[in-house]
């Protein structure tokens, strides 16, 4: 795929960078007046040197209408943040994400089934004997070896590029329980708590659950990575976490990447650390995997700005909880507001994939660049077109 973008439309990024930068400051902490005021004023002058800008080619237009949606997205998000904006939670959750963002969590969120939940933790409980911290020896170097077939089956079926390079650092599960990928340094970081330690046939681990987090971080952020580096702007690099708007996208096309994982295992069944009970709770997991925490705190700060009643707020909560858990469940929330949105762009970016209609494209088109989300499914039905004609 060859993609034209003029000179000084590419030179335009450095300034969206400056933005960027002056975001993660910002996001650390948001009610510094002068961070606010650093970050305020690098939109105003990355706007400034954009809007003189005529595009030479179409890629060009869509990058240069990206820069402006994403420029005022962060405004209004910094003002938001600081109680400053009149925009109410909801709709500023559809402004990051996208239109109905907000209305896939609520919905995501009810989908939490107890039933499940209780023969998930009874089938578990009657596996798993111990805390896998407790057999960081025995699991660190099984965790490398994992990643080591994951890369190899990875690269030889085109889940991963040839070129792709990066790290593994293993982290303890009671430091750390979530794999997550680290864009600055090109380095996975995954926790053991990926693994079942269960006893049948004397000791065994089962590793489904890390197999799964391997193909969310590996074949799909390492691999969106790599594939961003091709175009000037936008870039993945270091600026998935403090650059929200593209959070929908990225998290969106990993969660695809891990259907990846049930081809792997089937493909590689006789020789993996898996087993029938092991994929039976995974897909336990799957079914009833719900943000009601989520929901629930962007409820909460709903009620504490003033957007909703108290009345409404338990009414609300009682979709995802029972009843009598309702008040423990509103009490112990303490996720932050900022936090909450950046968990909520997991619901977000499947509403993403299915609005750009990804099962139609290929993987570069739904992985060069990360785009706001209202020009995410524009740029890559633009880009398939571009893929197919070459």
């Amino acid at each position: 795929m060859s993609l034209e973008v003029s000179d000084e439309v590419a030179s335009l990024s450095q300034y969206i960078d400056e933005v960027e930068n002056r975001s993660r400051l910002f996001y650390g902490d948001r009610f510094n007046d002068t961070g606010y005021r650093e970050l305020q004023g690098a939109i105003t002058e990355a706007q400034r040197e954009i809007l003189p800008v005529e595009p030479e080619t179409k890629f060009d237009n869509l990058i240069l209408a990206d820069m402006s949606n994403y420029l005022e997205i962060t405004r209004h998000f910094a003002d938001f943040l600081r109680e400053d904006s009149g925009l109410e939670v909801s709709d500023a959750f559809d402004m990051v994400y996208g239109e109905d963002a907000f209305r896939a969590l609520e919905l995501d969120a009810r989908q939490y089934d107890e039933k499940t939940a209780y023969k998930q933790g009874e089938l578990g409980a009657s596996r798993v004997i111990d805390k896998s911290h407790n057999y960081q020896e025995l699991l660190e170097p099984a965790v490398h070896q994992l990643v080591d077939r994951m890369e190899e089956y990875g690269k030889k079926n085109g889940l991963i590029q040839d070129n792709l390079e990066f790290e593994t650092q293993v982290i303890p599960s009671f430091q750390n329980g979530r794999a997550h990928w680290d864009p600055r340094i090109s380095q996975m970081n995954v926790s053991t708590e990926g693994f079942d330690v269960i006893r049948e046939n004397g000791l065994e681990i089962d590793a489904t659950k890390l197999i799964h987090a391997v193909s969310h971080e590996l074949w799909g952020h390492a691999y969106h990575q790599n594939q961003s580096e091709n175009i000037p702007y936008p870039q993945f690099a270091d600026s998935i976490y403090h650059r929200l708007p593209g959070m929908a996208q990225a998290e969106g096309v990993s969660q695809l990447r891990e259907e990846e994982a049930a081809q792997f295992i089937e493909d590689e069944f006789d020789t993996l650390a898996v087993s029938e009970e092991g994929l039976e709770l995974r897909n336990m997991r799957v079914q009833n995997k719900s943000p009601r925490e989520v929901y629930t705190s962007l409820l909460k700060h709903m009620n504490m700005r003033g957007e909703i009643e108290e009345d409404e707020l338990m009414g609300r909560v009682s979709d995802v909880y029972k009843d009598e858990l309702v008040p423990s469940a509103i009490r112990s929330n303490k996720l932050d507001i900022l936090t909450a949105f950046k968990e909520g762009s997991y619901s977000a970016g499947n509403l993403l994939m299915e609005k750009a209609e990804a099962e139609t494209k290929s993987i570069e088109s739904l992985t060069t660049g990360l785009w706001t989300p209202q020009l995410f499914p524009q740029v890559a039905e633009f880009l398939e077109k571009e893929s197919r004609s070459n």
